[in-house]
């Protein structure tokens, strides 16, 4: 009698313990990914969310901006002596001092010093102040100056033009600026000068 059952292959029931620890193992590769992704989302979003909070937060408060200092007009006439106090064969120094008014500064006095070369007829200051008269707080300005001095009429007047640059000062026209013209004439009869001032000065903000 054959063996029947030798016929018969004996059918194993599947090993479903690999394919679920396979299964298992790309779940949680999976599952690893899809963190990751959301990770990524939660970290941009709360970056948005950083940057509208700013927005909503400086669109809220008021921005001040530095404000800007303003250029105004700036007119000056003096007139006064002038003293020879130095010479050489190639220069002249004088001194000038003298009265008038000011922009911002109402009654003022001046006072500079100015070299010229005889050769060229240009005086240059770089020590002019303007002082307000009469002003408990010292508020000077001060410039520097350019002239060109024509040579004398035959009665002796001698007319001279150039630019001056604000330098600076003390008190309310500390850290000011400014540019422009000066213009005036000399009498050597009379020992007088008398000069005008226009241009702009610019105040610095409080």
């Amino acid at each position: 009698m054959k063996d029947h059952c030798s016929r018969n292959p004996i059918i194993t029931p599947p090993d479903n313990s690999k394919s679920s620890s396979k299964d298992s193992r790309s779940g949680d590769r999976m599952n690893i990914q899809y963190r990751r992704r959301i990770g990524v989302v939660l970290a941009k979003n709360a970056a948005s969310l950083v940057i509208l909070a700013l927005l909503m937060m400086f669109s809220a408060s008021p921005i001040v901006f530095a404000s800007e200092s303003q250029s105004t007009r700036f007119k000056a006439s003096f007139s006064g002596p002038f003293h020879i106090v130095a010479s050489t064969p190639t220069t002249i120094t004088v001194t000038v001092t003298g009265e008038g008014r000011a922009t911002h500064l109402g009654d003022s006095d001046l006072s500079a010093t100015v070299t010229i070369v005889l050769a060229t007829g240009v005086g240059t200051s770089t020590d002019t102040t303007i002082t307000a008269s009469e002003d408990e707080h010292e508020d000077n300005l001060f410039l520097t100056t350019v002239t060109s001095e024509t040579p004398p009429s035959p009665q002796g007047i001698i007319i001279l033009s150039g630019t001056y640059t604000i330098t600076g000062g003390t008190g309310e026209f500390r850290g000011a600026t400014g540019s422009g013209t000066v213009s005036g004439t000399v009498s050597l009869p009379a020992g007088t000068v008398s000069q005008s001032f226009r241009g702009t000065i610019t105040l610095p903000d409080e």
